[in-house]
């Protein structure tokens, strides 16, 4: 025998339990009044002691209801198994936040080397840019030295025959 217990079943059913398993109608009544139609609630009443949820006596001007060994099992085999959906959400929902942290994690990680890959390729232009004004100014020193030893060689083999003549005309 199938228990289907609808928001209204439920809901009757749970006020009996936390009210310590029974009630009187006006109990019942001003709790649920704003919740379900009298209908509903009838129907949900009559459910409930068809599938021997509760028990329904008469206490002389107001029914007494009770609920059943079997009604109380309900009801925690709800609530465990609200409790176990309520335990897996939490645990998706942590699961998703870790998720989101090393995604997070795992961006700024890219960011970063991102950030490393155009510092090394800054410095290699910079490097560039150094060592093609070292040759620059290698080449020059090459030509200014060229320039100067050819000046010198001039200078002494000037020199040295300025000084033969020298020689030739104090004689």
């Amino acid at each position: 025998m199938a228990v289907i217990l609808n928001k209204d079943r439920l809901l009757i059913l749970q006020l009996l339990v936390n009210k310590g398993g029974q009630a009187d109608g006006e109990f019942i009544w001003n709790e649920i009044e704003f919740e379900m139609t009298v209908k509903a609630a009838n129907e949900a009443l009559l459910y409930l002691k068809a599938k021997r949820l509760i028990e329904i006596s008469n206490g002389g001007i107001d029914d007494i209801y009770m609920v059943t060994a079997l009604g109380v099992k309900e009801v925690e085999k709800i609530i465990t198994h609200q409790s176990n959906i309520l335990k897996q959400q939490n645990q998706k929902d942590q699961l998703e936040r870790e998720n989101l942290a090393l995604q997070n994690e795992a961006l700024k990680y890219q960011l970063r080397i991102r950030d490393q890959d155009a510092e090394i390729k800054r410095l290699t232009v910079e490097n560039l840019q150094l060592q093609n004004r070292n040759q620059k100014r290698t080449i020059l020193y090459m030509i200014l030295s060229a320039v100067l030893g050819a000046a010198a060689g001039a200078l002494v083999s000037s020199l040295s025959q300025l000084g033969s003549i020298l020689k030739v005309y104090l004689q």
